[in-house]
């Protein structure tokens, strides 16, 4: 396979992509607006995968990276990309790079193919293994207050913006370094208790930061441990270890995120433990309640509304986007790629466009498709996560391809994430670094 690749040069693309999303995870926003030849870099990232995406379009699959026959995934790509580009040579006077910019939610599918063939050429080593183990590592410490002060003075100086990791992304992390080691570590049942062990160091850092990202780790949590039940059953005392193991590390990570020290004076430390890290977690949890949110759901005038006062806010755009799109009797084709989304900028709603009056996000991956080329868009992007679901069952990940996409569709579905560049790059990325599993296979069978 890839016979006409040298060894050299598969080792040197695939240390320097994984170098790549290295510095992507644990920077994420800050290091893609670094300036790269008078363009963001985050631009450049989405001009690839532009390019990729024609590419692919125009002269289809390499063979010799793309062994398995048309998917159900390739044939609704090709149709999402005819799709926008129909859109926009209808409206050909209305061209503009904005046009691409709220349109990055298209063209980061395309690293999916860039991680086929990437998977392809690696040999999983030591240097991606390292990379993948220390990512997690290093959000976490950047993220619970020792981010050193020389690399936020280097974004402020060098980066269009400078900007701490959002929880979305920081669960992002957890999952696909959860997986990597899983997938290529010597060690089972090593690669098996990572993702736990993360788990229980990210909970107390992710609660307070974010109530959606808990919901995708928590459905992280659940679905490894589903899918991964009967290996867990062979392990018997080790299990009994590692929930301790686990308890022990959520509780650490609960006092340092929550800013509780230990009492060591008096000669007290054990009883301050104690009482401290019940303290240590109701603060963490009272920051960003969950239980309030689900108990806050009301229906009044054919409208759903909340209590609390995000959650209402986002029921307020999501809803107002649907009701406005029927007004317009634009539901099918949606608002397209021209403008800010109108609800947006709605006078008699000021706010949505944040403190700075940059957000233009609506909060949502679905209702942004819905808004961007209304149900024809929609129904295309479904349909494209569900054949991704069934492609990914054929790879060595099986049914924990559910493991790794629905926790990510859940954040997109209640934030940002996909309307972004970070957090896309990396979810496609590895869904195509696994897909390569099944190339590797088909070629052994051979």
């Amino acid at each position: 396979m890839n016979s006409t690749v040298s060894p050299l040069f598969k080792t040197l693309v695939t240390y320097s992509v994984f170098i790549f999303i290295f510095l992507t995870g644990i920077f994420t926003r800050s290091f893609l607006g670094l300036n790269l030849f008078s363009f963001l870099l985050g631009e450049l990232a989405i001009g690839f995968c532009f390019a990729l995406s024609l590419y692919f379009l125009f002269y289809g699959r390499p063979k010799q990276f793309f062994n398995f026959k048309k998917t159900r995934f390739n044939i609704i790509h090709k149709l999402i990309i005819i799709y926008f580009l129909a859109r926009i040579l209808i409206n050909f006077s209305d061209i503009s790079l904005y046009n691409f910019k709220v349109s990055s939610y298209i063209w980061t599918i395309a690293f999916i193919y860039f991680g086929v063939i990437i998977g392809s050429f690696s040999s999983n080593g030591l240097i991606p293994k390292s990379l993948m183990l220390s990512m997690p590592l290093f959000v976490y410490i950047f993220q619970t207050g020792n981010y050193p002060n020389f690399i936020i003075s280097f974004f402020q100086n060098n980066s269009d913006k400078f900007q701490f990791m959002k929880a979305s992304d920081m669960v992002m992390i957890v999952i696909a370094s959860s997986f990597y080691i899983k997938q290529y570590s010597s060690k089972h049942t090593f690669g098996l208790f990572w993702g736990y062990f993360l788990f229980s160091l990210f909970l107390p850092l992710v609660a307070a930061n974010s109530r959606g990202a808990v919901g995708g780790l928590v459905l992280f949590f659940i679905l490894n441990t589903i899918f991964s039940f009967k290996e867990l059953k062979k392990l018997r005392l080790k299990i009994i270890l590692l929930i301790f193991v686990c308890i022990g590390i959520f509780s650490i990570s609960s006092l340092r995120v929550s800013g509780v020290t230990f009492d060591t004076s008096n000669n007290q430390s054990n009883l301050s433990l104690v009482e401290e890290l019940p303290a240590a977690v109701k603060k963490i949890a009272d920051e960003k309640s969950t239980e309030d949110v689900f108990l806050s759901f009301y229906i009044q005038e054919g409208r759903i509304y909340s209590t609390d006062p995000t959650t209402n806010w986002r029921l307020d755009i999501w809803q107002d986007v649907f009701e406005d799109l029927k007004d317009k009797n634009r539901l099918i084709r949606g608002y397209g790629y021209g403008e800010i989304i109108p609800v947006m900028t709605d006078p008699s709603a000021p706010g949505r466009l944040g403190r700075d009056g940059l957000n233009e996000n609506v909060h949502n991956y679905f209702v942004n498709t819905l808004a961007r080329g209304g149900f024809i868009n929609l129904a295309l992007f479904i349909y494209l996560n569900i054949a991704l679901i069934k492609l990914l069952r054929f790879s060595d990940l099986k049914n924990h391809a559910f493991t790794f996409m629905l926790p990510c569709l859940f954040m997109a579905s209640v934030d940002i994430p996909m309307e972004g560049v970070q957090f896309p790059l990396i979810y496609y990325f590895f869904i195509g670094y696994y897909l390569s599993e099944r190339t590797l296979k088909s070629d052994r069978r051979k």
